[in-house]
């Protein structure tokens, strides 16, 4: 059931991100670059933006958060809002995301996949690590 569920998932968002990814442009290589995006979005659980915000999804993603924030507020005409259109928020927090592959606890124990991931922010601290493997410890402060 729940393989059902994901494929149904899947099928459903498949849709809806090529209508999101789409735009008319004359540039053929930016239609592939947003095809290969979409087709990394369903497939895989991260997926690099090429070019951060200038690329092609990059500007697409900063304006459907851009629709949103706007929707959110639910202004009654662009006068309401000066006419000054809000960008992304401050981030609450610096993600910090380190892998590797290391033999622990021991020098002589056998090489395995080790993750740590940190989150400073300005009341506290996410610290998380341990084998991709195995346990996982969380840390808050």
């Amino acid at each position: 059931m729940k393989q059902l569920a994901g494929m149904e998932t899947a099928i459903a968002q498949a849709p809806s991100l090529k209508a999101k990814f789409t735009f008319n442009s004359e540039d053929e290589s930016e239609a592939v670059q947003l095809k290969k995006f979409v087709s990394s979005l369903l497939e895989e659980p991260e997926v690099e933006v090429s070019g951060a915000g200038q690329g092609p999804a990059g500007r697409i993603i900063h304006r459907l958060f851009l629709n949103a924030q706007q929707a959110a507020l639910l202004p009654s005409s662009e006068d309401d809002m000066g006419g000054d259109r809000k960008d992304f928020p401050s981030p609450a927090g610096q993600e910090i995301l380190l892998r590797t592959c290391v033999p622990r606890p021991a020098p002589y124990s056998r090489t395995l996949p080790q993750r740590l991931f940190c989150v400073p922010m300005r009341e506290e601290f996410r610290l998380a690590g341990g084998l991709l493997l195995g346990h996982l410890l969380l840390l808050t402060a």
